[in-house]
């Protein structure tokens, strides 16, 4: 009984948290009308960009919902999302 104790205690030992990166979906509008989108854009004041990684000149804002309002983030650049 001891043992399955601690073998549960040790399996939550080794989880991994990385409580700095904060993936949510939001939307993006492209070129196909709107899409959704994993990004990490924690919490903050600038606007969150992302752009899809075989296209790095094209930057889209980040919205909450299909013509919301866009996710504010820490980030002071655009998150390459890979495609």
């Amino acid at each position: 009984m001891l043992a399955i104790i601690m073998a549960i205690g040790f399996s939550f030992a080794t989880v991994n948290l990385n409580l700095n990166k904060v993936e949510e979906s939001g939307w993006i509008e492209g070129p196909t009308g709107w899409e959704l989108v994993t990004v990490d854009c924690p919490t903050g004041q600038n606007k969150c960009q992302m752009y899809f990684s075989s296209n790095e000149s094209q930057v889209y804002d980040v919205y909450n919902e299909p013509e919301g309002e866009i996710l504010k983030t820490s980030n002071t650049s655009p998150v390459e999302i890979q495609d």
